[in-house]
């Protein structure tokens, strides 16, 4: 390795010495944008020699490589940075801080000369012969103060919950001779918060520097996947994490006119499911403050009014409690009971709280759904396509139709997320998404009669008596009933 070269042209390290996960060299990969906008102003030096630029600010879209960038940059310092020393990565949260600290190991991994020159630690990077070192930390970790820092990382900077990690880092670093700090982002929607006002000082300011990229510039992100983010991203989302526009906290999850193209009128509630088909059914749990909601649905087949391949709702069913008289869980587990009797059901998912004994009593067939930021956002994101898409197929309700309409799309730390006012309701929303995320993991559909078995054993026929006829499937598939003492002599 000639480190003589690398020190006077770092970008000659980069090019040669970083390489990436596909086995390519960074100086392959990079674009014309990211050296010019990104890695130029990185190493732009004043007369005196020392760095012109003390904090670079850079804003840019999701999927353009911000991770990597600042990995492979700390770990070009660490490399660089000379005698004792210290740098810090840091994310808003332990997910991100290790995906960043990861991808800086990664490139020490994949290249001998590095592997051989440090030591990789639980949060640390070290080179021994330097005494030299890269950490890493996250907004929800105890405090950074008394930090020695020469440089440091700030990554998804919109994502910070506070100003504390910020403000440890940079008043340390200003007490070092050469020191620089990166902060890289995707345009964010809380312009009370640290990253706005930083990201307006760098503007501002001649010895920082800050790069706000107008819209998509990496020519990996097709325009087929811009178009699978703008079906799947409500619309104040999509322009944050694709135009890379600052836009407000939430805005409505979905509008009147999505949700027209999936009432239809020729639906209504079913008393009993076709065996032909495998159904899925979400139970989202409330017992006093929310409400109890279930939901059944299936994926259509080519006969069915809703059309082939639509989602379809067949039965929704509410119990509210209130303080001192709670939803009474016997009473979801009898229509339970009965719901996988009318229904070959493929997989029942219920949210965990409050219903351990539900879920020990029918010995692991029930699924838990745990809402995490994750699950929560996946669902989210399913479920807004499916609505904006018109691929769900619900029958007329009045109150489901208002729920929807009032719930909206909260920009979290995390991500984004359905969510509802005060006094409002989700549990109908959370239920069908439930069922429907459930489905879309699974796949396409198995034949129904493994369905049924799957969670109640096999079944000789499918019948249900309700109000004094029985309802069945005939022998051509459709759905129809006797009267009781005409079902009897059969």
């Amino acid at each position: 390795m000639n480190f003589d070269r690398y020190l006077e042209d770092p970008m000659a390290f980069r090019n040669e010495q970083l390489i990436l996960s596909d086995g390519r060299r960074l100086g392959e990969a990079l674009e014309d944008w990211q050296r010019k906008k990104v890695f130029d102003p990185l190493d732009e030096l004043q007369d005196d020699g020392r760095y012109r630029y003390r904090l670079c600010y850079f804003e840019l879209p999701r999927g353009h490589a911000k991770t990597t960038m600042v990995a492979g940059e700390a770990l070009t310092q660490l490399v660089l940075g000379g005698y004792d020393w210290r740098g810090h990565i840091a994310a808003g949260d332990k997910e991100q801080a290790r995906e960043l600290f990861d991808a800086a190991v990664g490139f020490i991994r994949r290249n001998p000369l590095l592997d051989q020159s440090f030591q990789i630690h639980r949060d640390r990077i070290s080179a021994p012969y330097t005494g030299s070192s890269l950490r890493v930390h996250s907004a929800d970790a105890p405090t950074a103060h008394g930090l020695i820092v020469d440089f440091f990382v700030l990554d998804e900077f919109w994502n910070q919950p506070n100003r504390d990690l910020f403000d440890s880092f940079y008043t340390a670093a200003v007490k070092r001779p050469n020191w620089r700090g990166v902060l890289t982002t995707t345009a964010g929607f809380d312009k009370e918060s640290i990253c706005w006002e930083v990201r307006e000082l760098a503007r501002r300011r001649d010895d920082f520097y800050a790069f706000i990229a107008p819209g998509r510039l990496a020519s990996w992100i097709t325009d087929e996947e811009v178009e699978r983010m703008r079906e799947t991203l409500p619309p104040h989302v999509y322009q944050r994490f694709v135009e890379n526009v600052w836009t407000e906290g939430s805005g409505s999850f979905v509008t009147k006119e999505a949700l027209k193209r999936c009432f239809d009128d020729r639906l209504s509630p079913q008393p009993i499911g076709d065996p032909r088909n495998a159904y899925y059914i979400g139970i989202d749990l409330g017992l006093t403050k929310d409400r109890t909601a279930a939901a059944v649905l299936h994926r259509s087949r080519g006969r069915e009014v809703s059309g082939e391949g639509q989602i379809v709702l067949d039965d929704l069913v509410v119990w509210e409690g209130r303080r001192g008289a709670p939803v009474q869980i016997r009473h979801v587990e009898d229509w339970l009971d009965n719901a996988v009797k009318r229904f070959p059901t493929r997989r029942v998912v219920m949210d965990p709280w409050q219903a351990q004994s539900t879920i020990q009593k029918y010995g692991g067939r029930i699924e838990e759904f745990t809402f995490t930021a994750h699950s929560v956002g996946r669902l989210s994101s399913n479920l807004y396509h499916l609505i904006q898409t018109g691929q769900l197929r619900m029958f007329p309700d009045k109150e489901l139709e208002r729920e929807l309409l009032e719930l909206h799309a909260e920009q979290t730390s995390y991500g984004w997320r359905i969510d509802h006012g005060r006094n409002k309701h989700d549990d109908m929303a959370m239920a069908i998404g439930m069922a429907a995320l459930s489905m879309a993991e699974e796949g396409p559909a198995k034949p129904a009669r493994q369905s049924r078995a799957n969670f109640n054993g096999p079944k000789k026929r499918v019948h249900l008596e309700i109000a004094g006829k029985v309802f069945y499937i005939d022998k051509d598939g459709a759905l129809t009933y006797r009267e009781r003492a005409s079902w009897e002599r059969r």
